[in-house]
């Protein structure tokens, strides 16, 4: 019996948002945008440009609101972070 090469170890469902972020790394600073690739419960998967690192702690604005984000994983400009 063979096991899956993958295994999805996911709380909840991601869902996909293409939409634009705004990423706030200090309060009154520069807001950085990103690619917001999807979202669940608990976090999200965003795409920043190749010259810009997210902070390990950011605060995004996607429309009108804005959530506090901790990075749990990077590759390259791909950044997974949860909801703090």
């Amino acid at each position: 019996m063979s096991s899956p090469a993958f295994k999805d170890r996911r709380r909840t469902r991601r869902h996909p948002v293409h939409q634009i972020g705004m990423i706030l790394a200090q309060p009154g600073g520069t807001a950085l945008y990103c690619l917001v690739v999807d979202r669940s419960d608990g976090g999200v998967r965003i795409r920043t440009t190749s010259d810009f690192e997210a902070p390990n702690e950011f605060v995004m604005r996607v429309g009108n609101a804005d959530s506090r984000y901790s990075v749990v994983w990077r590759k390259g400009p791909v950044v997974g972070a949860k909801l703090v």
